[in-house]
């Protein structure tokens, strides 16, 4: 179920509710999550859905936070990966 998740571009937030949906014990993969890169995630769905460019226009990146959110990602991790130029990696 996690790597399903996981492929499925699914963040923390959203892997915990399907765990939590399918009745099964979020106590028990905690190590494998938190081996996932979460940052690493978020930005190849950004650029996935929205290419590699930094957008400066505020309702892009509002468009992007959205929907980064709606994937299930923490703000925290959200606000780097849109930061985040194709240079850094």
């Amino acid at each position: 179920t996690l790597a399903s998740q996981i492929r499925k571009g699914k963040g923390l937030q959203r892997i915990k509710q399907a765990l939590k949906a399918k009745q099964l014990d979020v106590e028990l993969i905690t190590e494998e999550l938190k081996e996932v890169d979460w940052l690493e995630q978020a930005y190849q769905l950004k650029v996935k859905k929205f290419g590699t460019e930094v957008s400066k226009d505020q309702k892009i990146k509002a468009k992007q936070i959205r929907f980064l959110q709606y994937r299930g990602f923490d703000m925290s991790v959200i606000m780097k990966a849109i930061a985040r130029t194709s240079d850094e990696e």
